[in-house]
């Protein structure tokens, strides 16, 4: 009996034992700890991005910006992660040490990507001398073996004052050709000449009137504005086809087809017979960004509709009031981009005046111009 009594006592734990257990709960403890303090901030940190991410894009940085950004954000130490968002001024010293740091990235590149994020205004006019360029604009500047980010000071003549941190103003001004690239509406311009003196964190650039121009920028407003449509030529003449010579728009996915018509919530949608008659289809709705070369709308009629109309007719004739008084007509075609915020329907215009171009282009300058992101 006294045996089998000593069955259902506990075993007893030596010190070493109990210490030891002790020791091996508290560092699992402590690893389940760090480990969930490191995902917490690992999904702080990507919700930043986001939110970093939406500005760049409302800004219109493109594709190989973002990846340039995306790089610099995810290199910040975690406070500085925090702080760029809510302190500007942070957000662009820190990228402009970053730029000038990593001299494997373009300099284009990241001319153009400051003047998108931080461009307080958009400058529209071209560049033919220094006396078109203005106080605080970034630009990049290339001399002997040295390559930097660059901010305009001031002018003279054919002299611009430059502000060059990297610079350390060590020796005689090399010899040689200079450039010095800059970004505007119209596109980036390279001007040419030499380096005639430099100091300590800056350096004077000579023009020699040699100017390179490069692509082109388009601009855009935000502008509400009720607009109709009315069907131009016979259905189906296009086959759901590119229009040939059609570029795509700033900021359209490239994966995505011009043609790309929204779903029709299954209704199957027979293709109608051509005919030589135009049909008498009529499209209302109402304007959301209209840039220099098309403008996204917000139709009043049901997603369904939309693509059975779209599938039927390609082409259109839109009729635009706009501010001033005057009435903005031109034949285009309507498409369908998925885009994040979900479908959205732009109408690119075809056979356009020069007269309403030079007309809408005014208008969207009074507006309120801003690089063109459409999607």
């Amino acid at each position: 009996m006294q045996s089998g009594g000593n069955l259902l006592n506990w075993p007893e734990m030596s010190a070493v034992q109990y210490i030891s257990g002790t020791i091996m709960m508290l560092i699992l403890i402590l690893i389940g700890v760090v480990v969930f303090i490191r995902v917490s901030r690992r999904h702080a940190r990507d919700g930043h991005w986001v939110l970093l991410s939406r500005h760049a894009n409302k800004r219109g940085l493109r594709a190989e910006q973002m990846t340039v950004l995306r790089s610099f954000f995810y290199d910040l130490d975690r406070e500085d992660s925090e702080q760029v968002l809510l302190n500007p001024r942070r957000l662009r010293a820190l990228l402009y040490r970053h730029l000038e740091s990593h001299r494997e990235i373009d300099g284009d590149l990241k001319v153009q990507l400051m003047d998108r994020l931080f461009a307080e205004k958009v400058y529209d006019e071209a560049i033919t001398d220094v006396l078109d360029l203005h106080v605080g604009e970034i630009g990049h500047v290339s001399y002997g073996r040295e390559d930097h980010l660059a901010r305009i000071m001031g002018s003279k003549e054919k002299s611009v004052v430059l502000s060059v941190p990297a610079e350390k103003g060590e020796g005689p001004a090399p010899g040689g050709d200079a450039t010095l690239y800059l970004f505007r509406a119209a596109g980036g311009y390279r001007m040419h000449g030499r380096v005639t003196r430099r100091w300590q964190g800056g350096l004077s650039f000579e023009f020699n009137g040699q100017v390179e121009h490069f692509g082109e920028e388009h601009l855009m407003t935000q502008l509400a504005l009720p607009v109709v449509f009315e069907a131009w030529g016979p259905p189906g003449i296009l086959d759901d086809e590119v229009i040939a010579g059609d570029s795509k728009l700033t900021g359209m996915p490239a994966t995505e087809s011009d043609s790309e018509t929204p779903p029709n919530d299954g209704a199957a949608v027979e293709k109608p017979e051509r005919t030589d008659e135009p049909v008498h289809l009529e499209l209302h709705g109402t304007t959301e960004r209209i840039s220099d070369r098309a403008f996204t709308f917000v139709p009043e009629h049901q997603l369904a509709t939309m693509a059975r109309t779209l599938k039927q007719q390609q082409l259109w004739r839109t009729t635009l009031q706009l501010p001033g008084g005057f009435v903005f007509n031109c034949e285009g075609r309507i498409s369908a981009y998925r885009a994040k915020r979900g479908i959205t329907f732009v109408f690119r215009y075809i056979d356009i005046t020069e007269n309403a171009h030079r007309i809408l282009f005014s208008v969207i300058k009074e507006q309120g111009a801003e690089r063109e992101h459409l999607l």
